[in-house]
């Protein structure tokens, strides 16, 4: 929640603000997708666990940028260096997850895992926020740097003790060439699942500085109200979804959950532009998010199900890779759409559910 608000130093103008949260939230998503190819390949061919500790030495710089910029350039720096971490990581983590579960029990596996991040995002605005409002605007990104260096320790330590635990020769998945025939080809497979990723980071992208915009300039909140709403309509509404959302892909199955799902949550992102308190907006939002990440661990499972042991680096290297195509164009878009369409809120708000209907068309192509 600090950044906007270490934007607002720079940047005053709103329909300038706008666009520039949109470029920074495009460059990291940029730098994201470009590493998510390279660290797709890695991963299969060196190792998770060497992938992951470059990914978690790259933290603690993007951090010092931020902390020490004086213009929209060192911001700009610091968001390139953070999406290399990021980029580095995701696919390393889940392929991990996917490698070391079986096939039934792959969405209870990366409800848990998700969950596990997802809790840290519950504190962590609202601390921000606290910050950032009663000390420094900058102070969050020096606790932050603090954090990574911590975790870059533990896991140095926790690393030493694994030896080939980590590595790709681990084959506890039983997926293989002839389980594909269910799913239809490697490559029409893959091509279906990044439509999918592409076109929900492009709604995720273009929602980001859009709802930034209206948070700061129509319900006119603080930093620590930013916060709050992070914490609450991602961070807690996030997590609470995992765990009913890998029971419930387990009676319905992947392809409802997320069809259901998609057509209850998006509809109420028109809600949004007519609330006039934080309250309100918060309550709405949160519903959103919930019955949205229902679908998560199911959408994780699915691409692990579909693809073999030796292909998941790649396959998950190029699904995050496609989400993060669509957010970095998303953010860009979103901001220009603010900026051309103000003070008139809900055609913005309206034309970013358009990229999570078309996901519709797309899940029916897939067999579960």
């Amino acid at each position: 929640p600090a950044l906007p608000y270490l934007v607002g130093y720079f940047v005053v103008e709103e329909s300038a603000f706008a666009v520039v949260i949109g470029y920074l939230n495009s460059i990291l998503n940029l730098s994201h997708t470009a590493t998510n190819f390279l660290a797709g390949f890695l991963v299969d061919k060196i190792g998770k666990r060497e992938v992951i500790l470059a990914s978690i030495c790259l933290s603690p710089i993007s951090f010092i940028f931020y902390f020490f910029s004086n213009n929209c350039y060192w911001l700009f720096a610091a968001a390139l260096i953070l999406g290399i971490s990021s980029g580095l990581s995701s696919p390393s983590f889940t392929a991990l997850i996917a490698d070391v579960s079986s096939e039934t029990s792959r969405a209870k596996a990366f409800a848990v895992f998700n969950l596990s991040w997802m809790l840290s995002g519950i504190p962590a605005p609202i601390i921000g926020g606290y910050l950032s409002s009663t000390f420094n605007i900058r102070l969050p990104f020096i606790f932050a740097f603090t954090l990574s260096v911590i975790i870059l320790l533990l896991l140095l330590k926790t690393f030493g003790n694994i030896k080939e635990g980590w590595s790709t020769k681990l084959n506890c998945a039983y997926s293989s060439r002839n389980d594909l025939k269910h799913h239809g080809t490697y490559a029409r497979v893959l091509v279906l699942f990044c439509i999918i990723s592409l076109l929900l980071g492009f709604g995720d992208g273009m929602l980001m500085p859009i709802t930034t915009a209206f948070l700061m300039f129509r319900l006119g909140t603080s930093a620590i109200g930013m916060g709050i709403t992070f914490s609450v309509a991602f961070g807690i509404a996030m997590a609470l979804s995992q765990t009913p959302g890998a029971k419930i892909t387990e009676m319905l199955g992947k392809k409802r959950i997320i069809l259901v799902s998609i057509l209850i949550a998006t509809p109420l992102l028109i809600l949004l532009p007519f609330t006039t308190s934080l309250i309100q907006f918060v309550a709405i939002f949160g519903l959103i998010n919930f019955i949205s990440y229902l679908w998560s661990p199911a959408l994780s499972a699915w691409v692990a199900n579909s693809i073999e042991t030796s292909r998941r680096g790649k396959a998950y290297g190029f699904t995050s890779a496609a989400y993060g195509l669509g957010s970095i164009a998303g953010p860009t878009l979103g901001g220009i759409i603010w900026a051309f369409f103000q003070p008139n809120t809900l055609l913005p708000f309206v034309m970013a559910t358009i990229p999570f209907f078309v996901i519709i068309p797309t899940i029916t192509m897939l067999k579960e």
